[in-house]
């Protein structure tokens, strides 16, 4: 399907055919500019009662299977889940059913979480030609109290924005049917406060989201006559916790809309968008749907808006448009998620302006420090518009190297205080390091390369370490301390991947031989991990095609500094597949450096965890996606060659073999040799990190990528297996199976 919407260069244009009627602007709006009646004393009684006694027992809700896929409700995190509104008369229920749409409610928002709708523009089954006359009802299956009603909206200056449009649901068999479908969407759990600028698409009130649900049903569906006119949408608010007060409500400032449709060959399509009163997002290039620039540069991916909402789109995710992954596709242009989120949060929070910076062309030392810089004290807030080239000379100004410095002075000076027994020997190795990243800054700059030597690198590399660019932060009760580590530009990331990353971490063990720290390992079926190969020849020895792993080998899922000391420790039992070459000490791209190996059954007292899934996708691997490493960084051994290697083995030291999350980006990688299953990242990582899952910010319930090894020479790099590419790999030790056969086999799921 195609929707036409005119594009001029400079100004952007949407042509549509909107029938205009007069719009209230006192306040009392409904959605689209409708008036509702100022209520007196025995109207409000007559609608109390009208509430208390309408029927929703004839309303199917939304149908999953109402397109030829099926298209799932979403399903909400376990957080959200617990803000939700329950329905008083079946426990654990919060799904309201109308016609043709379905919803969930915030109970402490007093406001939608989600609207889905089935929309069919068949002409046929449109035939409503009443005079539209709303009537605003709370729904009497939820308690009434979580619900807003006209006391709120009155004299607020905001609409009661239909979440699923009045227009949308406006069909039927008969133009009766027709009508009260429509009625039913005057629902306070329908509705959430918008301002009119944004809602209204009528005279007056260009509004983009209602000129989006305009183009969205008027200029798509109803273009497609003959062929199956049906779409489905779901909206709703974001929710986060800057959201300014209103009658002591946290109001919504941004809007997202998600669209599923068939394309002309019949395979489904999704695109999302977040809408806000703001302009906050730009330079994204949108090719399956013709919207014009007003709507691309709003537009998102499905698995961003899964972390900014908590709910869970199965099914619609794998079809969105906004990506690029697959021979021949166009590489898209756009802001990074997190950047994206940083953006959100500073402008939710009121912030000053975003800072658009130019590119650099330069792809030496300091340019790859600068892009590391850019998620540190340096870069907070700015959102960075290339996706390598980070920061340049003009942002990493005198000011800005002032502060990187005492940012990292702060936090080497606490480590040192709370860890190190004060010693002032190493208050004063930390100066002499710094004094020389000073001047390493100056250079990186200056883009000058030749005075980045020696210790002025190794002071980057402490300094990336210390200003949050690069963190690493301890894992407490399951939950990443913040506080554990200089956060950077990580906060509202971290903020937005919670909780789904919580249960990722639940997945990730420690693996030990009679109490000696070996190596990392993750759960990916009920009774399997995968590890690295080097990893399993540190716990067992191979002997004719068979494996012998020593006695006292475990995995325990705890080893928390001062958080779970121990969780579902288990025996590791038997190695199901491995890479068939023995990985010899050199690091060889082309070696399979995987392993899987069962583990003995769970007691009855075991903390329930769900396993991580395996993506299968591999449209991820671009250099810049937001990534994060989860492990047990361990004693990384002496480093003769350089001050800041003394200085980092001894800040880590005391927590070395404790769990830890490492934030970080994909760097360009390419190898000779290489199948093609090799990436290259900059997270934070030590010895013992070793069979570490690599996972993708917005999609940290799967395990995308496998850490394998890195080197110390600066700048640092490590290296992991995309696992989505090493699912063919076959063993003959292990019969002829691939290894996706064998972890089908042990129950592990694909996303």
């Amino acid at each position: 399907m195609q929707i036409p919407v005119n594009t001029d260069q400079h100004i952007p244009a949407i042509t549509i055919n909107i029938i205009t009627r007069p719009a209230n602007g006192n306040g009392h709006g409904t959605g689209n500019g409708f008036t509702e009646a100022t209520l007196d004393g025995d109207a409000l009684e007559s609608k109390a009662e009208d509430e208390l006694q309408m029927d929703y027992s004839g309303c199917a809700g939304f149908d999953e299977h109402f397109m030829s896929v099926e298209t799932p409700f979403p399903t909400p995190n376990r957080q959200l889940k617990r803000q939700l509104a329950p329905l008083s008369n079946q426990a654990g229920e919060y799904l309201l059913r109308y016609h043709h749409y379905s919803t969930m409610h915030h109970s402490i928002r007093r406001m939608p979480v989600v609207s889905a709708i089935n929309i069919d523009g068949n002409p046929a089954k449109r035939r409503d030609t009443s005079e539209r006359k709303d009537k605003w009802l709370r729904d009497n299956r939820i308690d009434f109290a979580v619900q807003l009603t006209d006391a709120y909206y009155k004299n607020s200056h905001f609409d009661k924005g239909h979440m699923t449009r009045r227009e949308d649901a406006n069909w039927g068999r008969t133009p009766e049917e027709a009508k009260r479908n429509a009625d039913f969407t005057c629902m306070y759990t329908n509705a959430c406060p918008q301002a009119p600028a944004i809602n209204r698409a009528i005279h007056g009130y260009d509004g983009l989201w209602g000129a989006l649900e305009q183009i969205i049903l008027e200029e798509g569906v109803l273009a497609e006559q003959g062929r199956q006119a049906k779409i489905c949408v779901y909206n709703g608010p974001v929710f986060v916790a800057t959201d300014p007060v209103f009658k002591g409500v946290q109001t919504p400032l941004r809007f997202f809309k998600i669209v599923v449709w068939l394309n002309d060959a019949g395979k489904p399509q999704t695109t999302a968008f977040i809408l806000s009163q703001e302009d906050l997002v730009s330079d994204i290039e949108f090719e399956e749907l013709q919207y014009n620039q007003a709507f691309i540069d709003h537009q998102c991916s499905v698995a961003y808006l899964e972390k900014l909402t908590g709910l869970y789109f199965r099914g619609v995710r794998d079809w969105d448009t906004f990506r690029s992954d697959g021979p021949g596709s166009k590489q898209v242009k756009r802001l990074h998620q997190g950047d994206l989120e940083s953006l959100v949060h500073q402008q939710s929070a009121g912030a000053g302006k975003v800072m658009a910076m130019p590119k650099t062309e330069s792809t030496g030392i300091a340019a790859r420090y600068r892009a590391i810089l850019k998620d540190g004290v340096a870069g907070a807030g700015k959102v960075v518009m290339e996706s390598a080239g980070g920061l340049t000379a003009a942002t990493v100004a005198a000011g800005d190297r002032q502060n990187i410095l005492e940012q990292a002075r702060e936090s080497l000076y606490k480590m040192i205080e709370r860890y190190l027994g004060k010693s002032q020997g190493l208050k004063d190795l930390a100066d002499k390091i710094l004094q020389e990243g000073g001047e390493a800054l100056k250079a990186v700059a200056e883009d000058d390369d030749a005075h980045l030597h020696g210790m002025r690198k190794d002071a980057l590399e402490v300094i990336v370490h210390q200003d949050g660019s690069r963190p690493s932060f301890l894992i407490r009760n399951g939950v990443v301390d913040k506080d554990s580590s200089p956060i950077g530009s990580w906060s509202g990331i971290l903020d937005a991947s919670m909780p789904a990353l919580k249960d990722a971490i639940d997945c990730v063990g420690r693996i030990d031989v009679n109490g000696r720290h070996v190596g990392t390992g993750f759960l990916v079926g009920p009774d399997v991990i995968i590890t690295n190969r080097h990893v399993l020849q540190a716990i067992g020895v191979e002997n004719n095609g068979g494996w012998t792993l020593y006695p006292g080998t475990t995995i325990d899922f705890g080893f928390e500094f001062q958080g779970t000391q121990s969780m579902n420790r288990r025996n590791l039992q038997q190695v199901v597949f491995c890479g068939d070459q023995p990985i010899d000490g050199a690091l060889d791209h082309a070696k399979l450096d995987l392993s899987l190996i069962s583990l003995s059954p769970l007691t009855h007292a075991a903390t329930p965890v769900t396993p991580l899934m395996l993506m299968r996708n591999t449209g991820w691997v671009q250099t810049d996606t937001q990534i994060y490493t989860v492990g047990y960084p361990g004693n990384p051994g002496p480093d003769g060659r350089s001050t800041y290697g003394s200085l980092l083995e001894q800040l880590f030291r005391s927590t070395f073999g404790y769990k830890r999350l490492a934030p970080g980006r994909l760097l360009p990688f390419g190898i000779p040799g290489s199948p093609g299953w090799t990436l290259a990242h900059e997270a934070t990582t030590l010895g013992g990190n070793s069979g570490s899952p690599v996972l993708v910010f917005g999609s940290e319930r799967a395990a995308a990528g496998l850490h394998y090894g890195g080197t110390l020479a600066t700048p640092r790099q490590n290296w992991g297996h995309i696992l989505g590419k090493t699912l063919g790999a076959v063993n003959s030790q292990f019969c002829s199976k691939t290894l996706e056969a064998h972890l089908s086999e042990h129950g592990v799921l694909f996303s």
